[in-house]
Order: structure tokens, then C-alpha cells, then sequence
């Protein structure tokens, strides 16, 4: 005669089974000896600590001119964050932060100066949408942006505003801009 396992004794054994398996599953998720530490394997992939990549960031923007009045404000350094386990961990940057840093605060700089100069002085609104359109040929932008999403924004907002249209650079420097241009804003964040 066969007997059929209680339901108490079936939801044990499914019990029993879903813990297996996720021990099995948590085992291989942290194979490495500290998840959190960043990840400098990566082919291809130079990691940076903060002053290198301020040099970095230093080294771009000396190559690049600002709109008369305008500033550079350096990336500030991130706070060490707690690490799982205790200790704090230290920031760390892929290679061409500073350099997208540079580009993209020499970008909104650029795209304001337009803004402001539409319709007031069109000597230099076309001064300004001659700079914008260098940003092309930038190593920001051929290093750092993504081909696939970031470079076809900056192309379209390029497109509207030689037909006149301020409302893609207007949109980029409401969320965008104003993220690079606060002062003491990290490169990280």
C-alpha cells in the first residue's frame, strides 16, 4: 500500500528544499571575498582614487574655455562610506570621470550662455551655439557619453537649438545643468 506524505510533511520538505536552494544561490552570488569592494578586474576598466581623478578633471578643463564670468567648481571628494561588516570604504572613479566632469560643466556652461543670450545679443548667441556644437568633437563627449542614449540627446538638443528651439537645451539645463554646476558637487553622484 502506498501512502501519500501529510500536507505538514510536503511543506517541509518544500521548505527544506527552497532553503537549499538559497544558500546554493547566496554561496555564488558572494564568491568574492569582499562584494563590496570595487571592481578592478574588468578589462579594459582603470580605476582612479579622487586625486588622480581631479587631475584628470584639472588637466580637461585647462583646454577648454568658459563663457566670460564663468568658473570651474571643482568635483568635491565623496565621504567614505560604512562598508558592509564595518570600516569605511574609500571612492573610487573609472578613468574619464574627470574628463566627462570637465566636458559636461563646460557643456552647460555653454548651453546657459545660449539661453541667456537668445534673442539679447545675437553675436553671441551665435558665438555660443558655435562652442555648443564643439562638444561633438569633445572628449567628453566621444569618451564618456553613451553612444546608445546620452550622445542622441546632446545631438537633438543640438539640432532644436539651430532651428531656434531652446526647449531641449532649456530641459538639459533644468535637469541636468544645474546638478553639474552646484557647487561642491561630486563626480560620483
Amino acid at each position: 500500500m502506498t501512502t501519500t506524505p501529510s500536507s505538514a510533511v510536503r511543506a517541509r520538505r518544500a521548505g527544506s528544499l527552497l532553503l537549499v536552494v538559497l544558500c546554493a544561490a547566496l554561496a555564488g552570488c558572494t564568491a568574492s571575498p569582499d562584494a563590496s569592494a570595487p571592481d578592478t578586474t574588468s578589462p579594459g576598466v582603470t580605476v582612479l582614487e579622487y586625486p588622480a581623478m581631479l587631475a584628470e578633471f584639472r588637466a580637461e578643463a585647462a583646454t577648454l574655455q568658459l563663457p566670460e564670468g564663468a568658473t570651474w567648481i571643482e568635483p568635491a571628494e565623496p565621504e567614505p562610506e560604512p562598508l558592509p561588516g564595518g570600516g569605511m570604504g574609500v571612492s573610487d572613479f573609472e578613468q574619464g570621470v574627470g574628463v566627462g566632469a570637465a566636458g559636461n560643466q563646460w557643456f552647460c556652461y555653454w548651453t546657459r550662455q545660449w539661453l541667456a543670450q537668445r534673442g539679447v545679443d545675437p553675436t553671441a548667441e551665435a558665438e555660443a551655439l558655435d562652442v555648443m556644437n564643439s562638444y561633438v568633437d569633445s572628449r567628453a563627449f566621444l569618451e564618456t557619453m553613451d553612444p546608445a542614449s546620452a550622445q542622441p540627446l546632446i545631438l537633438d538638443l543640438l539640432k532644436k537649438a539651430a532651428l531656434g528651439d531652446p526647449s531641449a537645451a532649456a530641459s538639459y539645463d533644468d535637469l541636468s545643468c544645474k546638478w553639474w554646476l552646484a557647487p561642491n558637487a561630486s563626480a560620483a553622484s
